[in-house]
């Protein structure tokens, strides 16, 4: 039935869900389309790109929120991608384990006019069917031009971050009617209440009314990925710029360099900017790290294990005409 069409692989996909300390939320199974295999996409021209908040854009929503008092709702849209159609229907084997070892389906395929996780165009299609919604009449909501993940109208702001979105507003009615809306239309949602933890950032509201933004799990698992769980802390994540030492002796382990890397521009992104500037040195000699630049970013790991809960505070009296100013800066 096929003809012509591909027939893609299948996989199953294992995958522990944690919360921003580090613990597991959930284990969660996903059968996933293998898209690195999936060569219509690949050598055709159909647009594979799905925008995702900036979080320049959620640290301003943040500080609106302090400085006004807004109520928040953070909810997860479950199995987001099988939500959306496809455009035409795609065929898949059978998956390794039970399934494919059955004799009696021997020979079976899969026809499948859902879009499903792995597929090479699933978020776009995911984002385009969430947007369609919100902008839709029965939402009324406006998609900002300069970020494509921050939806607006009166007296809400609704931000998406793949499956994770934040509803913000000074009226908890609203938000309350945001979510009737998306159940109403068909959306699965998870309502996981106020917002305290978002794409593994923890968010914790202060004594003194202030907003902290950390990530000790991820700097967990840095230091563990480095064996620096019971080291001694620096003060310091750097003491000079880095050279390319090209007549160095190589890295002394194993360590995946980049894969730390990577971790690190995560978190100087998002709440350690305290760090920017090592990371970036680290990160230039990723295709061929040298001993002296593991023993960097080493330094750099020493630093976040005596700075493990530190991160990014927004002030309870921080000035709205600052947040404005950021606003515009940004054409939000």
């Amino acid at each position: 039935e096929a003809g012509d069409r591909q027939i893609v692989p299948s996989t199953w996909v294992f995958k522990r869900k944690r919360y921003p300390d580090g613990s597991i939320m959930k284990l969660k199974a996903r059968f996933c389309v293998r898209g690195d295999r999936q060569w219509e996409v690949i050598h055709g021209n159909e647009e594979t790109h799905a925008p995702v908040v900036e979080w320049g854009t959620l640290r301003v929503i943040l500080g609106l929120m302090l400085n006004y008092e807004m109520k928040s709702a953070q909810i997860d849209f479950r199995n987001a991608f099988v939500q959306s159609d496809l455009p035409r229907p795609i065929y898949l084997e059978l998956p390794p384990g039970p399934f494919r070892e059955n004799p009696e389906l021997n020979g079976k395929i899969l026809k499948v006019y859902k879009s499903l996780y792995g597929y090479r165009r699933a978020p776009r299609l995911w984002f385009q069917h969430l947007k369609s919604h919100l902008t839709s009449e029965s939402f009324g909501f406006t998609a900002s031009s300069l970020d494509h993940c921050l939806f607006m109208k009166d007296g809400v702001a609704f931000v998406v971050y793949v499956d994770d979105a934040i509803i913000v507003s000074p009226d908890g009615d609203k938000i309350r009617k945001v979510l009737d809306q998306l159940t109403l239309e068909g959306f699965d949602v998870k309502d996981e209440g106020n917002l305290t933890n978002y794409l593994g950032i923890k968010i914790q509201k202060l004594d003194d009314g202030s907003i902290s933004m950390s990530q000790p799990g991820l700097i967990d698992r840095i230091l563990e990925t480095l064996d620096l769980t019971n080291a001694a802390p620096k003060e310091t994540p750097v003491t000079a710029p880095l050279g390319k030492s090209a007549d160095a002796p190589g890295p002394s382990g194993t360590m995946n360099y980049r894969s730390i890397v990577g971790m690190l521009m995560y978190l100087v992104g998002n709440t350690r900017p305290d760090c920017t500037f090592a990371t970036h040195q680290c990160a230039r000699f990723s295709h061929a790290p040298r001993l002296p630049h593991e023993v960097a970013i080493k330094r750099i790991g020493r630093y976040l294990l005596g700075t493990r809960d530190g991160g990014i505070i927004l002030s309870s009296k921080m000035k709205v005409d600052f947040l404005l100013i950021l606003m515009f800066d940004r054409k939000l």
